[in-house]
């Protein structure tokens, strides 16, 4: 029986990530703002066979609130087997653009929140974590004007857990970076989903297997997105602006 904890827990990839490991009856602590919708996914859990489902209620943009967080995450579930972090939101970037207080709010929830709860996370005394899985995205991979402040915090988020890996800063807990592609969430239901566009509970799945059964680094999914940001980042500016 293993012990999973899921920040960001009603976020589209994560809740079907979520019902793989309730299918498996781990013991299951999920971490999100929204009360409500965080019973409702509990109580589903439970009938699908999780042991024990626990709710947390925390907004993960309050940058104050996260080392009270961690420790309450080493009270309630101090030996971890896998930790996901799958918290984001994608604001329209012409709003942002007007917005300054927008902008930094999308640079907060997708970028400078994960790699704080990482750093408190990894720095939390009587928490044990074995794997750590973080959810950034294919958008952090270039500069995209259509999705400029959301790919820029994902840039960040990237960038950082790269740079801890290559460091060294994380041998005592395997580190997961995972860059999904486009996938149909509710937070994207707006966009224009095209062939490349991935279902939730196939990236899910293929996520939890690359954390079962392969080592620690960074990973797209679906895996086709590593040839497609390789083209996207030798394309010519005039290019990008289109896109």
């Amino acid at each position: 029986m293993k012990n999973i904890v899921i920040l960001g827990a009603t976020s589209g990839i994560a809740e079907q990530a979520a019902r793989l490991y309730a299918a498996d009856a781990c013991r299951l602590l999920l971490v999100a703002r929204n009360a409500s919708h965080l019973e409702e996914i509990a109580a589903d859990l439970r009938v699908r066979g999780a042991d024990h489902v626990h709710c947390l209620v925390s907004d993960l943009a309050d940058v104050e609130a996260m080392p009270r967080l961690a420790a309450d995450i080493a009270a309630q579930m101090p030996s971890v087997d896998a930790l996901w972090i799958a918290h984001g939101t994608l604001p329209d970037e012409a709003a942002c653009q007007r917005d300054p207080s927008l902008t930094a709010q999308t640079l907060i929830v997708n970028g400078l929140s994960p790699v704080l709860l990482v750093s408190h996370l990894l720095n939390q005394s009587g928490l044990t974590l074995s794997k750590l899985v973080v959810l950034s995205s294919v958008a952090g991979d270039t500069g995209r004007p259509s999705i400029a402040t959301y790919g820029s915090a994902k840039a960040m988020l990237s960038y950082y857990l790269t740079a801890m890996h290559r460091a060294g800063s994380t041998d005592r807990t395997a580190v997961y970076l995972i860059k999904p592609g486009v996938v149909k969430t509710r937070m994207t239901a707006h966009l224009q989903h095209g062939l490349l566009s991935a279902e939730a509970p196939a990236v899910a799945a293929k996520i939890r297997r690359i954390v079962e059964t392969r080592g620690p680094g960074s990973y797209y999914v679906p895996s086709i997105w590593w040839l497609v940001m390789m083209v996207v980042r030798h394309m010519p500016a005039m290019v990008l602006r289109r896109l």
